[in-house]
């Protein structure tokens, strides 16, 4: 069975409370709940550089993503992480 978390924020956003994104935490949480993969989905938003340096921190299967606002709901959208460049 794999682990995976498809709804990481790493980003502040109107709709979170204000918080700072931790490489040492995210580490941390991946390893105390054993995770094979996540997707970073902040709301709005794709942060290509940053979602690239976290890629390249751990030592897991990074999805990127973005978490949109539809109307009254939210939907995640995922990629591969093949050709980024038009992805956001």
């Amino acid at each position: 069975m794999q682990k995976v978390d498809l709804h990481i924020h790493t980003k502040t956003s109107n709709q979170d409370r204000a918080f700072a994104f931790s490489e040492d935490r995210l580490k941390e949480y991946i390893t105390n709940a054993g995770l094979d993969c996540i997707a970073v989905t902040n709301h709005n938003l794709f942060d290509k550089p940053q979602f690239e340096h976290i890629r390249s921190c751990v030592e897991i299967l990074v999805l990127p993503g973005i978490e949109v606002d539809v109307e009254k709901c939210q939907i995640l959208v995922l990629s591969d992480g093949h050709n980024l460049d038009d992805f956001d």
